[in-house]
């Protein structure tokens, strides 16, 4: 399932991530957006008691922990990027976990809301996925969850990204999903679909000089199209969903 290779890339990820991502101005309006989005949408979770899987250098735990969460429980596969959330989140209401999104450290009926994002791109089994999600969270919980999808007008480079298997530029396994792939697996686990809000983005492979700026002016005009068509014209899904 690509853990281990997953696993050992982002160790060594972790000691430049934060230095090095989201620094053009293209990157940094991206991050912005997005965590306005997800601050907005998680007015509907109980934030009671949050797992966040996949919890890199922290970005998404200190926009829950801003939105009133009383206890984090942030997971993640790479100890490297564990340790720099860590320290870079100095918050008592936060806990680092190591563990896999396939098996995660959490009991049965343990959590008020689940949180997941940028991390489904690297995970080719949705069931598992979200299996995991349906089983450490309460009954009536939410899960907010992200994904890239190739269905959508970015697929040249979800197909090269599929084909590859591999993010540009970078040796650690990716894959966009189909949308219909995505509601089938939260069916199967016993999901039930709230929304689907759609987020744009500029790619890396196209994120400095010249082309990048005009990427980005698109971008920025793209993610103010009507709600519903944004959703399915997106690269980016944030699905909502009930258990």
């Amino acid at each position: 399932m690509h853990e281990s290779s997953n696993r050992d890339f982002y160790s060594k990820d972790s000691v430049t991530y934060e230095a090095t991502r989201f620094t053009t101005a293209a990157g940094q309006d991206d991050h912005n957006r997005l965590m306005s989005c997800l601050a907005t949408l998680s007015d509907s979770l109980d934030l009671t008691d949050v797992v966040e899987v996949g919890v890199g250098t922290g970005r998404v735990t200190r926009v829950l922990l801003a939105q009133g969460a009383k206890a984090v429980r942030c997971v993640d596969i790479a100890p490297g990027m564990l340790k720099v959330a860590e320290e870079t989140t100095a918050d008592p209401r936060a806990r680092y976990i190591e563990g896999s999104a396939y098996d995660l450290p959490i009991g049965d009926d343990d959590c008020s809301s689940f949180v997941s994002v940028n991390l489904l791109t690297h995970l080719d089994d949705l069931d598992q996925f979200w299996r995991e999600a349906s089983r450490v969270l309460r009954p009536g919980g939410m899960a907010l969850v992200t994904s890239t999808k190739v269905d959508s007008l970015y697929f040249p480079f979800g197909v090269i990204a599929n084909r590859r298997g591999l993010a540009y530029g970078q040796n650690v396994y990716t894959v966009w999903h189909r949308r219909n792939a995505q509601l089938g697996a939260i069916a199967r686990a016993g999901g039930k679909l709230e929304s689907i809000t759609g987020h744009f983005y500029t790619p890396r492979a196209v994120d400095k000089g010249p082309v990048g700026r005009v990427f980005h002016v698109i971008t920025r005009l793209l993610d103010r199209l009507p709600s519903r068509l944004r959703a399915r014209l997106a690269p980016m899904d944030i699905y909502l969903v009930r258990f």
